[in-house]
Order: C-alpha cells, then sequence, then structure tokens
C-alpha cells in the first residue's frame, strides 16, 4: 500500500504522523538518562530500567520502528537499514517476552 494510499484510507495514522514531524528537534544530553541505537542496533527497554529515552538519528534510508506493549510499559527500538521480516519479528518477539 503505497504512502499516499496509507494516508488517505488511516486519516489518524496521518495526522499522528504530522504532529511528530511538527515537533521541535530536542537536544539530547547523556545526563538525561538516554539510549541511543545506532543504525543495525536493537534495544529493548522496561519500567525500572534507569531509561528516561531512546532513540535514533539519521534514518535517511532506513526505518526506525518502536513498538510499546501498554500492559508492561516494555518498549523496543529497532534502527532497519534492509526489508528483512526476521529483524522486525526478532523485535517484536523481544518486547513481549521482556517481563515489565
Amino acid at each position: 500500500l503505497p504512502v499516499s494510499q496509507l494516508h488517505t484510507k488511516y486519516q489518524l495514522l496521518k495526522a499522528n504522523s504530522l504532529s511528530v514531524l511538527n515537533r521541535p528537534v530536542k537536544l539530547v544530553e547523556a545526563s538525561e538518562k538516554c539510549l541511543y541505537v545506532g543504525q543495525r542496533e536493537v534495544a529493548v527497554v522496561a519500567p525500572g530500567d534507569n531509561v528516561n529515552m531512546v532513540g535514533s538519528e539519521d534514518a535517511t534510508t532506513c526505518h526506525v520502528v518502536i513498538l510499546r506493549d501498554v500492559h508492561t510499559g516494555v518498549t523496543g527500538l529497532a534502527h532497519l537499514d534492509n526489508e528483512e521480516p526476521n529483524d522486525f519479528l526478532t523485535l517484536e518477539r523481544e518486547v513481549r517476552d521482556r517481563k515489565g
């Protein structure tokens, strides 16, 4: 499904995407208890991990995927540079299996 059709079919997705794009850039200091995920990396954190923020950058031709289990608070982020389904499925499995 092309992005143009995706946004037409799912208006809430379009609105949420635009709201993210319109946010100002936030400069992050190391003292903010952040976890940086680089290209080809995956990170999964849970409440109590002493991490306040998970992020990535420079995904010009990559995909940054974020999954969050709303019941446990476990959050996973992957910076993917290919279309391998197993990379996404690994992130999904790690988030599902991690205890919150």
